[in-house]
């Protein structure tokens, strides 16, 4: 089960559970993870809505893969308004993750990991 670590949370890969520094959880989706994956992988840079949309709705209309896209960026805004150290920023045609941790950030949501690991 991979691990990706996102501010002060992290998310559990094969379950799709997002995990809160506060220990609450909610599961999200598969095209949101493949997103996360995406935008933490360019942490900084920007990634292009048209190749969000070409990799999670391949083969759609345009007009039906803007509509999803913006769905499915609205629940990621809403999945990370509690989240730390993250800022995710929506241009016209791309759109930016940025991570701000440091060392100390990294030994504490991993130790939460640990945490969570043992009490589930």
């Amino acid at each position: 089960d991979k691990v990706h670590f996102l501010g002060n949370a992290f998310v559990l890969g094969k379950n799709r559970i997002l995990v809160y520094a506060d220990g609450s959880a909610r599961r999200i989706g598969a095209n949101e993870l493949l997103v996360l994956q995406m935008l933490a992988k360019n942490n900084g840079r920007s990634v292009a809505i048209s190749d969000i949309e070409a990799l999670c709705w391949k083969g759609y209309a345009d007009e039906s893969a803007r509509k999803n896209f913006n769905n499915l960026f609205a629940m990621l805004s809403k999945a990370f308004a509690s989240v730390s150290h993250v800022t995710l920023k929506r241009e016209k045609s791309e759109v930016v993750y940025m991570e701000n941790t440091n060392f100390i950030d990294h030994i504490m949501r991993e130790v939460r990991f640990v945490v969570y690991l043992l009490r589930n």
